[in-house]
């Protein structure tokens, strides 16, 4: 469930603050420029558990990484949110992941952005946010 979303306009690296640099990150082709979904590695844990018969419990790791099916949790939430830009008949195309916000530069840290920054529950339970950012885009016929 995805609750509590707040966009504005802000600079890029004002937009990411909340977000650590290890996340899973979707990158998308938006005309000439780009899209980006960060998707905070709480809810693929959390989704990831739940769905393998758990109780949605974040697992503690001795390293931040994502095992094979908790990447495949995640190639599947950018899908959803793939069919959703569809269905509003945005024009974005999937390119690939990331799972380092250090190996994106799509944006310059001051640049002026638009962010969406949804608030996720599991079961009413807080479990992170997901952060769309998209390019201010003049767009011309």
């Amino acid at each position: 469930d995805l609750k509590d979303v707040t966009c504005a306009e802000k600079a890029y690296a004002e937009v990411m603050k909340p977000m650590s640099d290890f996340c899973y990150v979707g990158l998308m082709s938006y005309f000439a420029r780009g899209v980006l979904l960060f998707v905070d590695p709480k809810i693929i844990y959390m989704l990831s558990n739940r769905m393998l018969g758990g109780k949605g419990l974040i697992e503690e790791k001795t390293h931040a990484h994502f095992t094979l099916s908790e990447r495949v949790f995640g190639e599947q939430l950018l899908s959803w949110m793939m069919d959703f830009y569809k269905e509003l008949q945005v024009p974005v195309s999937y390119l690939r992941s990331e799972e380092k916000m250090s190996h994106v530069h799509y944006f310059y840290p001051d640049e002026t952005v638009y962010g969406a920054v949804m608030k996720c529950r599991i079961n009413d339970k807080l479990c992170g946010t997901i952060v769309a950012v998209h390019p201010l885009l003049e767009m011309t016929d």
